[in-house]
């Protein structure tokens, strides 16, 4: 009995064209992932470091250690706040304001009054949390 293989013949361009199909497709989702992260990160700066009105209100232990839940009034309005730092080197304070990311020796620093970005060091100085710029 003899075996045709037609079918091997047709079929094989067939997978080569689907796999290719599939190679473009995921290349597709593949050149995405950093434009999702690009909206992403403008959303946070746009959200928390940008609209804010007020930094983020310092807190005691105990207020830290409460653990009820509080929900907000229906229809009230959301109220957004920055994280604000103060750069201490030598007992002198060297920089302040609004913190868009840090890294363990620099941080990005933003001032809503100037709109002035900057970049500072932190090896060697302290960083202090600061309820108002």
């Amino acid at each position: 009995m003899m075996v045709v293989s037609g079918g091997m013949i047709v079929g094989t361009p067939l997978v080569i064209a689907l796999g290719l199909i599939a190679l473009v497709f995921l290349c597709a989702v593949l050149a995405l992932i950093p434009q999702v992260g690009l909206a992403m990160g403008k959303t946070y700066i746009d959200d928390w470091v940008i609209r804010p009105q007020v930094c983020i209100a310092l807190r005691t232990r105990d207020a830290r250690m409460d653990k009820a839940v509080r929900t907000p009034n229906p229809g009230a309005p959301v109220v957004y706040g920055a994280n604000c730092i103060a750069i201490i080197r030598a007992k002198e304070e060297v920089d302040r304001g609004r913190v868009v990311f840090a890294t363990s020796s620099a941080v990005m620093l933003y001032d809503p009054r100037t709109g002035d970005v900057r970049r500072v060091a932190i090896d060697g100085a302290t960083v202090k949390v600061i309820g108002e710029l």
